[in-house]
């Protein structure tokens, strides 16, 4: 799987069912992974969402770093099996 799973409670979504409920605590789960961030100083805020693409769940993560310069990437990830 991604790196994002590892080290977050993602891991625990794998083959659950694509429900709101599911993707409500994949949104949670990933912004709990990025809390360090934060905490580190490597940015300022973090966010996350889902993106519901049927068969499968992307996560797209945004941080706003310290200078104040946006990063953002959507994660591809098959969190659940899409039924």
């Amino acid at each position: 799987q991604g790196a994002l799973l590892s080290g977050s409670r993602l891991w625990t979504l794998e083959g659950a069912k694509n429900t709101q409920q599911n993707r409500r605590l994949a949104v949670l789960y990933a912004q709990e992974a990025l809390l360090p961030w934060v905490r580190d100083g490597v940015a300022r805020s973090v966010s996350a969402s889902a993106i519901d693409r049927g068969d499968r769940v992307d996560l797209r993560i945004e941080a706003i770093r310290p200078d104040g310069t946006r990063w953002a990437h959507v994660w591809e990830e098959a969190l659940f099996d899409g039924v």
